[in-house]
C-alpha cells in the first residue's frame, strides 16, 4: 500500500507539471527513477488530474449555457429585442450593442470588469442605479452576479445562440468501451456519461424491449406469438427483424399520426362555445398514410403547409393542407369578421412556427420578441402567408367552413369511377336511340300536325277534361312533363283560384305572357302563391322561371321569408339591373347572396334558372340566364347555420318582407326539390312549347328546340295514349332516358354522400397585410410584404413569395430548426423529453440540449438522407441507448452487469456499423476517460461509482432506458388488444365509444349518438374530439386538449385515472373478454396465458402463485353471489357467449382487471 508520503510526492510532481507546462520529459523521469515504485500510481494521478482538467474546461462557463440565460430572464425585458420596452438603445442580446464604447464607457467591457458598466450597476445597492432595478420585480442572486462577473473577468466571449447556427455533423467521439455503441447514437450518448462518471444501464430483457418496441412504433403490445419468435431466434439479427416488421405494420401510421394529430390541434368540432362539428377525418387519414408511405418530410411539409399551391395539385396534396385548417373557428353570429380573420392566420402562424421551428413566435405578435430576434414587422410578414385565404371570418354552425373540397376515399373514387362509365355508356346509347326516335316523330308529325299543335291527341280524365299537365286554358300542349324529376309546384299563371293564388298587396293581375297569362305587378302589388317553395342553405333546390323586368332599379321579384329581423328564406332582386339571389337564415350573420355581373335589358324575356348545391356556401349558388351559367360575384358569404325558409313562410312574387316592390312580369315559375342538371336547364330555356315547336319546319328548329321536342316525347310515351309515341323504338328510348336520369342522380346522391374536408386556398387577389398595433385586429400600423425573420437564411424574393415557397425554405436544408426541431420530437416519442426538454421552445428562453453534438448529428444525417423518416426511426430503436434497461439497480449490480454485457460474445461478433469509428485501445482492459479509469474488472477501485438517479434523476443524460407511463390511446387500446376486441380497420370517420349519459347534453348543444357494433372498439386515434367536452376517459389519463398545438405530452398522476381504468367501461368489458380468452385459449394455464399476454413475459413462480390465489378467491366470492357475477359481465354492448360458466369467467374478469392495472401494464418499461 501506498504511504502518504508516496501520494504526497507524486501530488508535487502533477502540481508541478500544471504549473510549469513547458517542463522537460527527462526532468521528471528523473524524478520518478529516483522513486519507481510510484510509477504506476504517478500516472493514475496524472490520468485523474487531467480528467480534472477536462472536467474543469466543462465546467468554464459559456455564454450559451450560463450568461445568456441570465441575461434573457433578468436583462431583456429593458435591453432586449423589444424595441418598444427598449431603454438606453442598449441591446444586450447584441454583441455589438452590448461591448459599443459610449463617451468612454461599455455595458461590457471585455476582461474588464471594473469598467464595465453592467458589473458596476450589478454590484451597486443605489436604487437608481442597481440593475435589475427594483421596481422591474426581478432580482440577481448572488451566484448569477458572480457568474457575470467572471465572464467579463474571462474577456466576456459571445456565442450565437446555438439554435439560430446550422447544424453540422461532429465526428463520434471517443468513449471508454467501444464495445458497448451498436451506432453513431451510442457514441454520443456514452460520451456524456462518461464525463459524468456514469455508466449506462445493462441491456433489458428482450420481451421488455420487442413490448416497449412495438408500443413506440404501432402503440400496441405484441402478441404472443411474436414474443416466441423473438425468443426462438436468440441472434443479433432478430432485432432489426423485429423493427422492419412493426416499420410495415399497417398501425405504425397510426402511432405516429397520433403525435402528429396533437401538434396539428386535429379535432372534429369548431371549438369556442357552439362547437359546432366540422368533418377532418380525411386529414387525419391522410396524415397516417404519410407515416406508412415513408413520405419524405419535406415533402410531408411541403403538402401539409402548399399543397394546394403545387402544379396540378391532387386531392391528397389539398387535403394534406387541412393541417392548418383545423385550428378552432368561431361561428358567433355577432362576431368581427375581421378580427378572426386575424385570429386565424396568427394561429397558423404560431402553430406552423411551433411545429417547425420550436419558436414562441407568438410573443411578437403585438410587440417585438422580449427574447428571441423576431420583431414584430417580422411577424405580419410571415401572417401574409397565411392570412391570403379564402374564408369568410365567421365559422358554419354545423358543418365545415370555407374554403373546402369534397374527399371521397379511394374506395368512394372507385364507386364514383365505375358509375361514371356506366353513366357514359347509357349516355352512348341514349344518344343512338335518340337519333332513331326522331325518325318517329318526324312521320307523326307528317301524318297529324295540326292536332299535335292543337294538343288533340293527349288522353283525358274520365270526366272528359284534359289530363293534368297536358292541355292549358289557352289549347297549348302543357309542359309539365317536361323535366318533371323533382318538381314541387309549378305555377303557370293560367286561373289564380285553380292555383291557389291570392292578392296580398295592390292589384296586380295575369296578363298575356309568354305562355298563356303570366303574373303581372305594376311596382305596387304582391301576389301571394301559398306555403310552398322550400329552400335551404344545406339542401339542393332549384327555381325556374321567365323574367320580363319593367323597372331594373330595384325590387324584389320572388321571396318566401318570414317577418322578423332576421329574415329567414330566400330572396331575388334586382338592384340597377343586376339579379340577386339570397338564401338567409339569419340576417346577417347567415347570409349566402350572389350578384350577376351582367344586367338584365328591360322589357325583355329571359329564363331564369336558380341552383343550390346544399354546400352552405356561395360557390353552389348559381345563376342561369337562358339556359347559360352566368358569372357571379360574392355579396355575403356567411351562412354559418343550416336553415332558410320557415314552414309559415309564404312564397310571394313582386315583394318580400323586405326591399322595394318589383315591377314586371313572371312566368312559367317552377320549385324542385333537387338541383337541375346542364342539359334540363336547357330545355326548360327554350321559350317555344312542344305544340310550337312541332309547327315548325324540321330545318327551322334549333338544337335546343329538338333537345325539348325529345324530352316532351320520352316523358309522354310511358303514360299517354298518344298516336305514335308508343312505337317501340320511341318507348326504348324513354326507357334509356329514365335509366340515364336515375343513374345521374344516382351519382349526386352518391357525390353528396362523400365526406369534405377543409383546406387552404389562396385569393385570387393578395391581401395586403397591416402590422397591427398591439395585436388589435384593427389598430394598422404599416403594410408588410411576405418574408421571414432576418435571422435565419434568407427566402429568396420574399416579397413576391408564397406558401410554397416558405414551405419548401423550411425544408431546403439550410433551416438551422427545422430538422433539429423535428429530430427532438422524435426523440421525445420514444425517451419522454427530447434532447432539447422544451421541445416548444429552442429560443433563448427554452433549455439547452443534453446532447448537442448528437441534436446535430441526427439533424444533419435526417436531412442527408432525403429526410426519410423510417430510417431515423429505425437509427434510434436500434441503438444501444434505447435497449438499456429502465430499471434502477445498485451501483454493484450495475458492475456485473456492465460486465457481461460488455463481454456478450454476440455483441463482440458484430461488425462497426457505417460511420462508426474504433479507437486502437478498443480491446484493451484498461481504458482511460476523463474522469479516471475503467477497467473490464468491475473490482477496479477507479470504477465509475456514480448513482444515476442520484446524479441525473430526470435521466437527461440517458444512463438508462425509458420508463414512460403509456399515452390515453395506448392503455385504452391495448385493453382492446390484448382481450381480442380491437377492430384494426384504418382510418374512416369518427366514432364515438362508450361515455357517461348526457355529458354532452349538459355542456353543449349537440347531442352524443353513441357508435354500435365493431365501432365501438376503434383505436383511441378515430375517437370522436369534441373540443369542448373531450372524451372523459382520454382527458382523464391527459391526453392533449386539441384546443392549440401540442408538442409535450403532460403527464399526471391523479386517483381519478386509477378509478378510470379500473371502472371505465371499455375497460372492464375488455377484461370479460381477455377472461374469455384466457378460458379458451389458455385453458391448460389460464393464469400463465392471462400475464404473458399483458406483459410479454413469463410470470415468476411467486407471481403465478398470488395471481392463482387471486382467482381462486373471486371464484368463491362469484359463487356466493351470483347476482354480482352477472351484473359485472353485463357490462358494454358486447354479447356473452352460449352456456357460459357465469361465476368462472366473472372471476377471470376480475383477474384481468388487475393485470391490465398493473404498474408494469400501465407503463412502457
Amino acid at each position: 500500500m501506498l504511504g502518504a508520503s508516496s501520494v504526497i510526492y507524486a501530488a508535487s510532481i502533477v502540481v508541478t507539471i500544471l504549473h510549469h507546462p513547458l517542463l522537460c520529459f527527462d526532468t521528471v523521469g528523473r524524478m520518478l527513477i529516483q522513486r519507481p515504485g510510484n510509477m504506476w500510481f504517478f500516472l493514475s494521478v496524472i490520468l485523474s488530474s487531467t480528467a480534472l482538467s477536462a472536467a474543469r474546461a466543462e465546467d468554464a462557463v459559456t455564454f450559451n449555457r450560463d450568461i445568456r440565460p441570465i441575461l434573457a430572464d433578468k436583462c431583456f425585458a429593458c435591453h432586449g429585442p423589444d424595441a418598444a420596452t427598449r431603454e438606453a438603445d442598449l441591446r444586450l442580446d447584441q454583441e455589438e450593442s452590448a461591448k459599443r464604447d459610449r463617451e468612454g464607457h461599455a455595458a461590457i467591457q471585455a476582461g474588464d470588469p471594473k469598467h464595465s458598466e453592467l458589473a458596476v450597476r450589478i454590484r451597486s445597492t443605489d436604487p437608481d442605479l442597481m440593475m435589475p432595478p427594483p421596481d422591474s420585480q426581478r432580482t440577481l442572486t448572488d451566484e448569477e452576479k458572480q457568474t457575470l462577473l467572471g465572464w467579463i473577468a474571462d474577456g466576456a466571449k459571445w456565442e450565437g445562440h446555438w439554435s439560430f447556427i446550422a447544424p453540422r455533423r461532429s465526428a463520434l467521439p471517443e468513449v471508454s468501451d467501444a464495445r458497448w455503441p451498436r451506432n453513431a447514437i451510442d457514441h454520443f450518448v456514452l460520451r456524456k456519461l462518461d464525463d459524468a462518471g456514469l455508466q449506462p444501464s445493462s441491456e433489458t430483457e428482450r420481451t421488455t424491449w420487442i413490448r416497449r418496441a412495438s408500443f413506440d412504433l404501432t402503440g400496441l403490445p405484441p402478441t404472443m406469438e411474436e414474443v416466441d419468435a423473438f425468443l426462438a431466434d436468440d441472434g443479433d439479427v432478430a432485432f432489426e427483424a423485429v423493427i422492419d416488421r412493426l416499420l410495415r405494420s399497417k398501425h405504425y401510421g397510426e402511432q405516429m399520426a397520433a403525435a402528429w394529430l396533437d401538434a396539428a390541434r386535429y379535432a372534429d368540432t369548431d371549438g369556442y362555445q357552439n362547437d359546432g362539428p366540422r368533418t377532418m377525418f380525411r386529414y387525419r387519414d391522410w396524415v397516417i398514410d404519410a407515416f406508412n408511405g415513408n413520405m419524405p418530410f419535406d415533402q410531408f411539409t411541403i403538402e401539409q403547409l402548399a399543397g394546394d399551391l403545387l402544379p396540378q395539385a391532387s386531392l391528397s396534396q389539398k387535403i394534406a393542407t387541412g393541417f392548418n385548417r383545423n385550428h378552432r373557428y368561431n361561428s358567433e353570429a355577432g362576431l368581427v369578421l375581421e378580427e378572426f380573420l386575424l385570429e386565424n392566420a396568427v394561429d397558423r402562424v404560431d402553430t406552423t412556427s411551433t411545429v417547425w421551428m420550436g419558436l414562441t413566435i407568438g410573443c411578437a405578435r403585438c410587440h417585438d420578441h422580449k427574447y428571441d430576434p423576431i420583431e414584430q414587422r417580422e411577424y405580419y410578414q410571415l401572417i401574409s402567408f397565411f392570412g391570403n385565404i379564402t374564408e369568410s371570418g365567421r365559422a358554419i354552425k354545423f358543418g365545415n367552413s370555407e374554403p373546402w373540397i369534397v374527399a371521397p376515399t379511394d374506395e368512394q373514387q372507385k364507386q364514383l369511377a365505375d358509375l361514371d362509365n356506366e353513366i357514359q355508356s347509357v349516355r352512348e346509347q341514349l344518344r343512338t336511340a335518340a337519333d332513331e326516335s326522331q325518325d318517329v316523330l318526324k312521320e307523326l308529325l307528317k301524318r297529324e300536325p295540326k292536332a299535335l299543335a292543337s294538343g288533340v291527341l293527349l288522353e283525358s280524365d274520365e270526366e272528359g277534361r284534359p289530363a293534368a299537365g297536358a292541355v292549358g286554358s289557352q289549347g297549348n300542349l302543357v309542359e309539365t312533363v317536361i323535366v318533371a324529376n323533382g318538381l314541387q309546384h309549378h305555377f303557370r299563371f293560367d286561373d289564380m283560384e285553380a292555383e291557389g293564388i291570392t292578392v296580398e298587396k295592390g292589384a296586380p293581375v295575369f296578363r298575356e305572357g309568354l305562355h298563356g297569362n303570366a303574373a303581372t305587378v305594376g311596382g305596387n302589388g304582391i301576389l301571394a302563391l301559398g306555403k310552398v317553395g322550400d329552400v335551404a342553405c344545406q339542401t339542393r333546390s332549384s327555381i325556374s322561371f321567365w323574367l320580363k323586368p319593367e323597372k331594373l332599379k330595384s325590387g324584389v321579384i320572388l321571396s318566401r321569408q318570414s317577418g322578423n329581423d332576421t329574415r329567414p328564406g330566400f330572396s331575388v332582386e334586382l338592384r340597377d339591373g343586376h339579379l340577386q339571389f339570397y338564401i338567409i337564415t339569419r340576417w346577417i350573420a347567415g347570409v349566402g347572396a350572389v350578384e350577376t355581373t351582367t344586367a338584365l335589358k328591360a322589357d325583355e324575356w329571359i329564363h331564369v334558372t336558380l341552383t343550390n348545391d346544399g354546400s352552405q356556401r356561395t360557390t353552389g349558388q348559381h345563376v342561369w340566364f337562358n339556359g347559360e351559367l352566368a358569372e357571379t360575384s360574392v355579396l355575403h358569404n356567411t351562412n354559418s347555420n343550416t336553415g332558410g325558409t320557415k314552414e309559415s313562410a309564404i312564397l310571394r312574387i313582386g315583394g318580400g318582407v323586405y326591399g322595394d316592390l318589383f315591377k314586371g312580369q313572371v312566368d312559367d315559375l317552377r320549385l324542385y326539390d333537387r338541383t337541375l342538371f346542364d342539359d334540363e336547364i336547357d330545355v326548360l330555356a327554350e321559350p317555344k312549347t312542344v305544340s310550337e315547336i312541332l309547327s315548325l319546319d324540321e330545318a327551322a328548329r334549333t338544337g335546343r328546340m329538338r333537345n325539348k321536342l325529345i324530352a316532351w316525347a320520352m316523358a309522354m310515351s310511358g303514360s299517354q295514349d298518344l298516336m305514335g309515341l308508343r312505337n317501340e323504338d320511341v318507348q326504348m328510348t324513354a326507357a334509356i332516358a329514365e335509366t340515364y336520369l336515375q343513374l345521374r342522380l344516382k351519382r349526386v346522391k352518391l357525390v353528396d354522400s362523400f365526406p369534405t374536408s377543409m383546406v387552404m386556398e389562396e385569393r385570387p387577389v393578395p391581401s395586403q397585410t397591416p402590422i397591427r398595433l398591439r395585436g388589435i385586429y384593427n389598430k394598422y400600423g404599416d403594410v408588410v410584404a411576405s418574408g421571414v425573420p432576418a435571422v435565419f437564411p434568407e427566402l429568396p424574393n420574399s416579397d413576391l413569395a408564397n406558401r410554397h415557397d416558405f414551405a419548401k425554405w423550411l425544408v431546403n436544408g439550410e433551416h438551422p430548426l427545422t430538422a433539429r426541431v423535428i429530430v427532438n420530437r422524435f426523440w421525445q416519442q420514444y425517451f419522454g423529453t427530447g434532447l432539447v426538454k422544451t421541445s416548444e421552445d429552442f429560443g433563448m428562453q427554452g433549455e439547452l440540449p443534453s446532447h448537442p453534438q448528437l441534436l446535430d448529428w441526427l439533424a444533419v444525417e435526417f436531412v442527408e438522407s432525403g429526410w426519410d423518416v423510417k430510417s431515423l426511426q429505425k437509427l434510434i430503436v436500434l441503438s444501444a441507448t434505447y435497449r438499456q434497461s429502465s430499471r434502477h439497480a445498485p451501483r454493484d449490480e450495475a458492475k456485473r452487469d456492465m460486465t457481461s454485457n460488455t463481454t456478450d460474445p454476440r455483441r463482440d461478433k458484430r461488425s462497426p456499423q457505417s460511420g462508426e469509428s474504433t479507437p486502437a485501445n478498443a480491446e484493451s482492459a484498461v481504458t482511460a476517460t476523463p474522469n479516471g479509469l475503467r477497467s473490464g474488472n468491475p473490482a477496479s477501485p477507479c470504477h465509475a461509482e456514480r448513482d444515476g438517479y442520484v446524479v441525473d434523476p430526470e435521466n437527461r443524460l440517458l444512463w438508462r432506458g425509458p420508463r414512460i407511463r403509456l399515452s390515453a390511446r395506448q392503455l385504452r387500446d391495448q385493453a382492446l388488444f390484448v382481450s381480442g376486441l380491437l377492430t384494426p380497420d384504418i382510418g374512416g370517420p369518427s366514432v364515438s365509444p362508450y361515455q357517461p349519459a348526457k355529458l354532452w347534453a349538459e355542456m353543449s348543444n349537440m347531442k352524443y349518438k353513441q357508435s354500435k357494433g365493431k365501432d365501438l372498439y376503434r383505436r383511441g386515434l378515430y375517437t370522436i374530439w369534441k373540443r369542448t367536452v373531450a372524451p372523459p376517459s382520454l382527458a382523464i389519463l391527459d391526453a392533449a386538449d386539441r384546443e392549440n398545438c401540442a408538442v409535450r405530452q403532460k403527464r399526471t398522476n391523479t386517483p381519478l385515472q386509477a378509478l378510470t381504468l379500473l371502472n371505465e367501461t371499455t375497460f372492464v368489458e375488455s377484461a370479460r373478454h381477455l377472461a374469455m380468452r384466457m378460458i379458451s385459449e389458455g385453458s391448460d394455464d389460464p393464469v400463465r396465458f392471462a400475464f404473458r399476454a399483458v406483459t410479454a413475459r413469463e410470470p415468476s413462480d411467486k407471481e403465478r402463485l398470488a395471481l392463482t390465489n387471486a382467482l381462486n378467491a373471486y371464484r368463491q366470492e362469484f359463487g356466493a353471489d351470483t347476482a354480482k357475477a352477472k351484473d359485472l359481465l353485463f357490462v358494454g354492448e358486447s354479447k356473452l357467449p352460449k352456456d357460459v360458466d357465469e361465476v368462472e369467467l366473472a372471476a377471470g374478469t376480475m383477474l384481468c382487471n388487475v393485470l391490465l392495472n398493473l404498474d408494469e401494464v400501465v407503463t412502457k418499461e
